[in-house]
């Protein structure tokens, strides 16, 4: 199963896929490789429709997955490498606090400070 009650679960975008080691360390979330669940190529509307479906966060660093998840009103992590930054973006307004676990990940692993 890929929801639960107790941790945020997060649905990893193919440019940001996380290694079984990655995962395995991330033990306050639950994370989902979008490749794991679905075809690789998936089309973004499927898999934002199954995130709001099943509350994922979606994690992603293509700017277009975020706009189209964004206007189906689907929370997300997005990743620019153009300016080096890691935002959480949403109809509500939250920081890093609210998903520590997974931005002190993307910082660790990215080396970028958050937005």
């Amino acid at each position: 199963m890929f929801w639960s009650k107790n941790k945020r679960v997060y649905l990893m975008d193919e440019n940001v896929k996380m290694s079984i080691g990655d995962i395995e360390k991330l033990t306050k979330c639950t994370i989902i490789n979008s490749t794991d669940k679905f075809l690789q190529g998936t089309p973004d509307e499927i898999l934002t429709k199954a995130s709001k479906e099943n509350n994922w966060i979606i994690v992603t660093k293509d700017i277009r997955m975020a706009l189209r998840s964004l206007m189906d009103n689907v929370p997300i992590i997005y990743i620019s490498d153009d300016f080096k930054t890691i935002s959480y973006l949403s109809v509500r307004l939250y920081d890093q606090k609210h998903f520590p676990e997974m931005f002190e990940y993307i910082q660790k692993r990215f080396g970028y400070k958050t937005h």
